[in-house]
């Protein structure tokens, strides 16, 4: 008797050649191949989605995305013909956006109350970012990621680029002035990065710090606290702690770069009712397989027979080839963990711990076969 798993997840599709139709299509082939209707619990969505989620606006991938959403908001604000952009300062006049050749520039962050924007500038070697004086047009490379303080006296930037190690980690301060901004404070770590960040209030900032220790990203987060009592003058800025990573410090292996490159998940700390976000880069293999902390796999994809033969896979592997993205609600999801004697699904992120998600195209072999791999801590409290 086939057994019947009970998944509710949604596949965000990302393919070269993929419309409404083709999305019904393989949702239709889904169902047909598995023998499971709407009827018996199981619920699969595909969708064509150009989104970013939170965690992955600081990607270059979401860049234009980002840009877009500001075109919309302000329609006369940006003239883009290609690659080429140009930005409508305070005065009415169009000004061009210079870059290198071979670069690409989106307008990310517009700050209308203090007439700032925030352009991101990317090359196959590096990426940074430009503030730009939406008054003159003149342009200072900050370096990172940018938030406006509550009083709007102030941005916080951030950037972390541990994995590729293709710009500085940033963490600073600027001060906005009638006369431009000033740097107030500033750190390029070797060994940690920032990868978000929040005004607690004019004088606090929460700043979510990432470093690997053994291959292992790590998280926490920190303060960057305003001296000084008059925070309407310049003054300094300190982190607390100080030392936010381990005394031993360590960059990613190479190794943890090349999977990088092919398979990413977010976020990274999850928790009950939280959806897990995986994108991978095509063309990849077609086994996809979740190893829980006790090591136990669990088959979402399988290019082996006896995988489909033993219970029903949650995708079909010709379709799976042809994901960019993926979204399971981790709460719901439930398949058939590959251990003796296991006869019914069970929810796969049950037990609190390090999971690894793996995208191979032979997972079963030692051959030397290719896997990559990204890393999730699941915590089973809300």
């Amino acid at each position: 008797m086939k057994q019947v798993f009970i998944l509710l997840i949604i596949v965000m599709l990302s393919c070269s050649g993929c419309d409404r139709d083709s999305s019904k299509s393989i949702m239709d082939d889904y169902k047909t191949a598995s023998g499971v209707q709407a009827s018996s619990g199981v619920s699969v969505a595909v969708t064509a989605e150009q989104g970013c989620t939170i965690e992955e606006l600081g990607l270059p991938i979401c860049w234009p995305i980002r840009e877009k959403a500001i075109s919309k908001e302000y329609p006369d604000l940006i003239q883009r013909d290609g690659k080429d952009l140009a930005i409508k300062l305070t005065s009415g006049e169009l000004s061009d956006i210079d870059i290198e050749e071979g670069s690409s520039v989106n307008l990310v962050r517009y700050f209308p109350e203090v007439h700032y924007g925030l352009l991101s500038i990317s090359s196959a070697k590096e990426a940074t970012f430009d503030a730009i004086d939406m008054a003159t047009g003149e342009r200072t490379n900050v370096g990172g990621d940018a938030v406006l303080s509550p009083d709007k006296q102030r941005l916080a930037i951030f950037h972390q680029s541990l994995v590729t190690g293709s710009s500085p980690n940033v963490l600073a301060v600027y001060v906005v002035s009638a006369k431009g901004i000033f740097e107030e404070y500033r750190v390029e770590p070797d060994h940690w990065g920032v990868d978000d960040i929040t005004w607690v209030d004019n004088k606090t900032i929460a700043a979510n710090v990432v470093w690997f220790d053994n291959n292992v990203s790590n998280h926490q987060k920190q303060n960057l606290r305003f001296v000084g009592d008059d925070i309407a003058q310049l003054g300094k800025w300190e982190l607390d702690p100080a030392q936010p990573t381990p005394d031993v410090e360590t960059r990613p292996s190479e190794s943890v770069k090349k999977d990088a490159d092919q398979i990413a998940c977010s976020p990274r700390i999850l928790k009950l009712g939280d959806t897990l976000t995986v994108k991978l880069s095509l063309p990849h293999g077609e086994d996809f397989v979740i190893v829980s902390p006790d090591e136990h796999e669990w088959w979402l994809s399988s290019t082996d027979n006896y995988h489909d033969k033993w219970h029903e896979t949650p995708f079909r592997a010709s379709e799976f080839g042809n994901l960019s993205k993926i979204k399971l609600d981790i709460s719901q999801l439930k398949v058939m963990p590959f251990v003796y004697g296991k006869t019914e699904p069970e929810l796969v992120f049950s037990k609190p711990g390090r999971y690894r998600i793996v995208v191979s195209e032979n997972f079963a072999t030692d051959d030397g076969t290719p896997s990559y791999s990204c890393f999730v801590e699941f915590t089973n409290k809300n």
